[in-house]
């Protein structure tokens, strides 16, 4: 399923543009976006800020077709990247850029329009970062990733140009790779880990879109339920025995609207939930207006 996944990428990166213009079928859509903030004060300000700079880049690629009147496949990459600087009001200089936001995911997904009520589908996704930025790590890049291959039965309530709402059940294998996981045999403390596990997952994706994909709103829910997990004997006897088996939520909002040409208002809003990463629910939202251009 690896290799699903990287043909796929090629087939979004470059074929699906050729495919468009030999009249194939293919139904695209790619934009990118720049939002930029920046302040600076003078050195007798009287107030307790300070000067700073932020700057967030995305890309939103989207490719699918009809491969056959019984073969449906699509595609979607997303990525995003952010730094804040800000500036030392004592000494004036400016500290090493923070990283504000870092995501790399691809998914593809087949499914095969029998005409029944439901369709059975293969999907996989990858999903990393663009470097690895905690504490310890020397900005490790594409770090960690993880893979998933899953299938089942898939059910698109509405499947037109501008309006999707597709759900699906089936079973998923995932792999996660951690360049920098603890490994007290190593001189650095860190070494590969390659963990894997298995389970139910559902996952329902809604696209909405307007006349000349003026405003598109994305949304991605994913609910994820172990049945196994390859480190599960490392944590027997601990309070975290049974975290692993608690079901994760990723639920991915994304709002983008073009006020000009080359001008647009993005909202993103994360919510996710994984008991081992913290017995709490996280979110991640970001609000911008920046400059974007719209391939296709």
């Amino acid at each position: 399923m690896t290799r699903v996944l990287i043909a796929g990428l090629i087939v979004l990166l470059f074929s699906g543009g050729a495919a468009a213009e030999e009249g194939e079928g293919w139904n695209l859509f790619a934009k990118t976006g720049l939002a930029l903030t920046q302040s600076s004060f003078s050195n007798n300000w009287t107030g307790s800020e300070t000067g700073a700079v932020a700057w967030t880049w995305t890309f939103l690629g989207e490719a699918e077709r009809q491969m056959h009147p019984r073969l449906h496949w699509s595609n979607a990459l997303k990525m995003d990247f952010g730094q804040t600087h800000q500036q030392d009001k004592a000494t004036g200089d400016w500290a090493e850029p923070i990283k504000s936001t870092d995501r790399i995911r691809f998914d593809t997904v087949f499914r095969f329009t029998l005409g029944t009520w439901v369709d059975p589908y293969l999907a996989g996704f990858l999903k990393t970062q663009f470097y690895d930025e905690r504490p310890g790590v020397q900005n490790e890049p594409i770090n960690p990733i993880l893979v998933s291959e899953s299938g089942g039965v898939a059910r698109a309530f509405l499947d037109e140009k501008r309006r999707k709402l597709v759900t699906r059940v089936g079973f998923a294998f995932r792999q996660l790779s951690d360049a920098f996981s603890p490994d007290t045999t190593s001189a650095s403390g860190y070494g590969r880990q390659t963990t894997n596990d298995g389970g139910i997952e559902w996952v329902t994706d809604w696209r909405f879109a307007t006349e000349e994909e003026r405003t598109v709103y994305l949304s991605k829910l994913t609910v994820f339920r172990a049945l196994f997990f390859s480190e599960s004997d490392n944590v027997k006897g601990t309070p975290e025995e049974d975290y692993w088996k608690a079901a994760d939520v990723d639920w991915e909002n994304t709002l983008t609207n073009k006020l000009t040409d080359y001008l647009s208002l993005d909202f993103y809003f994360q919510w996710v939930y994984d008991k081992q990463q913290d017995k709490s629910g996280q979110y991640k939202q970001t609000l911008g207006v920046g400059l974007v251009y719209q391939f296709l």
